[in-house]
């Protein structure tokens, strides 16, 4: 029988440098973490949005659904790494080296004259396979600091496979406390007759009965600019 440490699940958002760079954001920058609560974070959304439809996907889409194909990985794992507490490491057991001692300070610069502005510099991951960190100014895109172009996230994963390296892989009791989530909904819906379905046009954002949703406690969904959907 396989032990924990020789399987690897991938789920490539976690090799998508931006995900990888929640943990950076979040936990090495002073400026944000003593703030990154229920205190100060009125609410958050995570969205996926696709411009494309179910297109030759309809088969599989009609078995499995978006509630299997999206929830249990990509998106519970993003709701993860928002939320969860601070880890005592970066490693996928004990975590992986990071140098925490030398952090660069968050500096927020106010320029008076001559030219009129202001600087916020934070540390974000450089992309690679291992964590490091650099310092970067707000307006921040990978392409302009970085010089990088986005990968798919599997190159990543591939590599720390070989590595050895489990730590941007699921184990086992993270998939088995997702699917008790999904499973719960499923086994409803599957025990329920059909009721009305909450259909939208295509190229929309979504049925009315989201909105609703968050119109309940005064809030609205952020609708993404079309040239980052």
């Amino acid at each position: 029988m396989l032990r924990e440490s020789q399987i690897f699940r991938i789920d490539h958002y976690l090799g998508k440098e931006t995900v990888q760079n929640i943990m950076a954001l979040r936990f090495a920058n002073g400026i944000f973490e003593p703030i990154w609560n229920r205190r100060y974070i009125d609410h958050v959304q995570i969205t996926a949005a696709e411009e494309v439809g179910v297109e030759q996907r309809g088969e599989y889409y009609d078995t499995a659904g978006a509630l299997r194909d999206m929830m249990p990985n990509h998106l519970f794992q993003l709701m993860s790494l928002t939320a969860m507490e601070p880890p005592i490491s970066f490693d996928a057991n004990t975590f992986r080296d990071t140098p925490v001692e030398r952090l660069s300070p968050n500096r927020l610069v106010m320029h008076i004259q001559p030219e009129e502005g202001i600087t916020l510099r934070f540390g974000a991951k450089v992309p690679g396979p291992i964590v490091r960190l650099g310092a970067v100014n707000m307006d921040f895109a990978y392409a302009d600091y970085f010089g990088a172009t986005p990968s798919t996230g599997y190159e990543r994963l591939l590599y720390d496979a070989m590595c050895g390296d489990a730590t941007l892989f699921q184990r086992g009791d993270m998939v088995e406390a997702a699917w008790n989530v999904v499973g719960s909904i499923l086994d409803v819906w599957t025990a329920l007759p059909a009721r009305s379905f909450p259909n939208y046009a295509a190229g929309t954002w979504g049925p009315a009965q989201a909105d609703e949703l968050l119109q309940r406690d005064g809030r609205q969904w952020r609708e993404i600019p079309q040239t980052l959907a």
